[in-house]
């Protein structure tokens, strides 16, 4: 009688096993519910995959709690450290990974433009350890909002953060699809949190 093939591993366990768990550095600029969802999520991803914290992978978060300037300090840290993965959340975040660490795999959310942030050429052309998930807002489907809704409106107002590359893109973004239906965007720009 012919023998069963065993079961193909998941991808999970595919890779030969390891004695000690992966260390995976995380790094988020500020406290805010997009980054406690897209950390939930990720780790939540792990868990899916049969990835146990602790077992399997070491979790080691960072935040520089909306302080540009500790960025720098957190990912000295992260670049001492050496980790298995570097996991990033915000384009100030992933432009400070790519610029710091060399020869470590970065995964990235919370990023509107990952080209624009220096992750590659384009979203094919790209650095070969850097990879992640691109989220842009859905400017079109707002202004077309306001437009339908409040034809009386002739002026939009919107806070953007100069310093920050996704508020300047997305500020750039929502501005061209308001000024497609005629309006106007006036944006102030914001540089402390107050």
């Amino acid at each position: 009688q012919k023998a069963e093939a065993p079961p193909a591993p998941s991808p999970a366990t595919a890779a030969a096993p390891r004695k000690e768990p992966y260390r995976i550095a995380a790094v988020a600029y500020i406290e805010s519910v997009p980054t406690e969802e897209s950390t939930s999520g990720f780790l939540r991803g792990l868990k899916e995959a049969g990835l146990e914290e602790g077992r399997d992978f070491i979790w080691n978060y960072r935040s520089a709690q909306g302080d540009l300037s500790l960025l720098s300090t957190l990912f000295a840290a992260v670049e001492r450290d050496r980790p298995d993965l570097v996991a990033v959340f915000s384009t100030p975040t992933l432009q400070n990974a790519i610029k710091r660490l060399k020869n470590l795999p970065i995964v990235f959310a919370l990023v509107a433009d990952p080209v624009a942030a220096g992750a590659g050429k384009s979203m094919t052309d790209h650095h070969p350890d850097v990879t992640g998930v691109s989220v842009i807002g859905a400017y079109d489907q707002v202004a077309e909002l306001i437009a339908t809704h409040y034809p009386q409106w002739k002026k939009v107002g919107a806070l953007f953060t100069p310093a920050e590359e996704n508020s300047v893109i997305t500020n750039h973004l929502f501005k061209e699809a308001v000024e497609r239906r005629g309006l106007t965007l006036v944006s102030v720009p914001v540089n402390q949190s107050s």
